[in-house]
């Protein structure tokens, strides 16, 4: 089963009227959700810039924004289509597009997401996507970041389930902070690297910046 095929499997049964928002996307709470935003508007200034939520579910970053006064120019996309349904519920102004972001060369991508194929967004987020347990993880990672970086002009930033010596639920893939700071580093020698790990004990936030 390819990875988009497991994570539409995992998250259809969970969308269930009545259902909190960070439940149906497994997020402990909506505090813990809404700190990894705040992780993301403080690794980067998102005014006024375009932003790709990959894996944006059923719009609680643009909620989020939209709350903080935060302006920017909002794109969200998943390949999960009752999400997406929701989310265009709540925000009838914003961008949703079903589409698989790891699917193709990022000139199509861009195309699917109403974009020129030139022109990539400022900034790229993706929070909780890759954490699901894929049984591929660490082979999929290096195409998924690659993938994601070519749709940012400037800036894209990943959170993960981090791997700190604790058991965990197998249905969730936890991930080594230092392995993925070296792959990183490996995959974007011309880029800056930043890794924040202080504000959850199972969590950590990566951005990587284009250097201008």
């Amino acid at each position: 089963m390819n990875p988009a095929d497991k994570i539409r499997r995992h998250y259809r049964p969970r969308i269930v009227p009545g259902r909190a928002n960070h439940d149906i996307l497994d997020w402990a709470a909506a505090e813990t959700q809404e700190t990894r935003f705040d992780v993301l508007t403080h690794s980067v200034d998102l005014q006024d810039k375009s932003l790709l939520d990959v894996g944006c579910g059923l719009g609680d970053l643009c909620t989020f924004l939209l709350r903080k006064q935060i302006h920017v120019d909002y794109c969200g996309a998943d390949i999960v289509e009752e999400m997406l349904q929701r989310a265009a519920e709540l925000h009838p102004s914003r961008t949703f597009a079903c589409v698989d972001v790891f699917s193709g060369p990022s000139e199509e991508v861009l195309v699917a997401l109403g974009r020129k194929s030139d022109q990539p967004f400022d900034v790229v987020f993706c929070s909780g996507t890759l954490n699901l347990n894929l049984g591929n993880n660490m082979e999929f990672l290096p195409r998924s970041l690659r993938a994601m970086y070519e749709l940012a002009s400037e800036t894209l930033v990943v959170n993960f389930l981090a791997n700190k010596g604790y058991c965990s639920d197998p249905t969730y893939f936890n991930y080594s902070v230092h392995i993925v700071h070296k792959l990183a580093r490996n995959l974007f020698p011309e880029a800056t690297i930043d890794i924040r790990d202080d504000y959850l004990h199972n969590d950590f936030t990566l951005a990587i910046r284009r250097e201008k």
